[in-house]
């Protein structure tokens, strides 16, 4: 059978001195400008109870809480970036930006 022993570490008080020197990533985007995110558009929301949502059926129309000009909120992984107003390019959903947060 083997033996561990076990010893207290004693660490000493971190220093309380302001940081200096620049930063790791700074402002150059060539470090981070290849990594994906995520940008979701939220178009709306609709309130109903539990209820409601257990009986819905295919086919069925929710009228949503935002009226037809409610700008839609650009989110990058969640955080309102930008609005904007939903617009038809060719065959697929657009969003044309009119205003960044």
């Amino acid at each position: 059978m083997n033996t561990t022993t076990v010893h207290a570490i004693e660490f000493p008080e971190a220093p309380t001195t302001e940081p200096t020197g620049s930063a790791i990533v700074g402002k150059d985007m060539n470090l981070v400008g290849h990594l994906p995110v995520s940008l979701s558009a939220m178009i709306g929301t609709v309130s109903l109870t539990v209820d409601q949502l257990y009986a819905l059926r295919k086919g069925e129309v929710l009228t949503m809480n935002e009226d037809l000009e409610t700008p839609v909120t650009l989110k990058l992984n969640g955080k309102a970036v930008a609005r904007g107003e939903l617009v038809a390019v060719d065959e697929c959903f657009g969003i044309r930006i009119t205003e960044l947060s």
